[in-house]
């Protein structure tokens, strides 16, 4: 399996599975704060900790099945690393999406997330001597901004509203899982995939659980909702744990300029499943992704 990883072209197409799923987790969550009658702050915190617990036990189920001749030495984790990697990726990152989502359209939630990938490039740039910015990057990040806005465009213009409990909020995780693409690729890249998703989850989740119910959290699944939250949960397993495999043979700023798929899948199934609006720049916003993306794997008139 690792070959396909190594691999330009299946490592792209494995990139924009990832990212399809993370595309639909909006209209997930969202669906499932209204299934299931969900409003308070600390409800949404509870329900985020149950779907990464649920996750983390799947992760379980994927090792082992697909790692199990790799055995693991407890005792040489790196313990203050998969802590860090838990609270940002899982904590922090989570708490301010669940909350941040409910306070703003679909729409507009997925766009602010696609800063995410024009972020991750020029920092990887700045990190990593073998991943330096060029003209090809550069030009990919004008492309994405345009993508970004331009699906964001009303008949009024570019929609700046702002709310910190809103659009700050969805900021804040969109710079936590920029921040955790670029750990990974600098200190995840020796450490196994899937014990690195294992321990973010599960201890991750296990704070955000034991927040809420410090606050009150009290939740009653319905048939619909707990197949959502199932859903939600193979979404975060299965897209963490490929993306992760991702970094461990690929350029940061290679794998993260596809993040900007996820305000295109993001839109197109809020679109679909919340009766947002559609309109045509969605269009114009995913080709614009697709040659922001392209840009950023073409290396010598070569495309990899």
């Amino acid at each position: 399996m690792e070959k396909y990883f190594k691999n330009k072209f299946y490592a792209s197409l494995i990139a924009i599975f990832t990212c399809f799923l993370w595309g639909t987790a909006i209209p997930m969550i969202k669906s499932t704060y209204e299934i299931m009658n969900i409003s308070s702050t600390e409800d949404k915190i509870f329900l985020a900790g149950i779907r990464f617990f649920l996750a983390g036990i799947l992760v379980i189920v994927y090792k082992l099945i697909f790692d199990r001749e790799e055995k693991t030495n407890f005792k040489k984790l790196d313990y203050k690393f998969l802590f860090f990697i838990a609270l940002t990726q899982v904590t922090i990152q989570y708490m301010a999406y669940y909350i941040g989502l409910s306070n703003t359209a679909g729409v507009k939630s997925s766009i602010i997330q696609g800063f995410n990938s024009i972020i991750t490039v020029v920092v990887a740039s700045l990190v990593f001597k073998d991943d330096k910015m060029n003209k090809e990057k550069l030009l990919a990040i004008i492309f994405g901004v345009l993508a970004i806005l331009i699906a964001n465009l009303s008949g009024k213009g570019i929609d700046f509203s702002f709310s910190l409990n809103g659009e700050g909020l969805v900021f804040v995780s969109m710079i936590c899982g920029s921040l955790g693409t670029i750990i990974m690729r600098k200190f995840g890249q020796d450490k196994n995939s899937y014990i690195v998703s294992i321990f973010q989850f599960i201890i991750g989740s296990s704070i955000l659980i034991i927040l809420s119910k410090i606050f009150g959290a009290k939740i009653y699944f319905n048939k619909l909702g707990l197949i959502l939250v199932l859903y939600g949960a193979f979404v975060s397993a299965t897209a963490f744990l490929l993306w992760y495999l991702l970094l461990k043979y690929q350029k940061a700023s290679n794998v993260g300029i596809f993040k900007l798929f996820i305000p295109v899948f993001g839109s197109m199934l809020s679109v679909i499943f919340l009766n947002e609006k559609y309109t045509l720049n969605l269009i114009i916003s995913l080709f614009l992704t697709i040659v922001s993306t392209l840009l950023v794997n073409i290396k010598k008139g070569k495309t990899y």
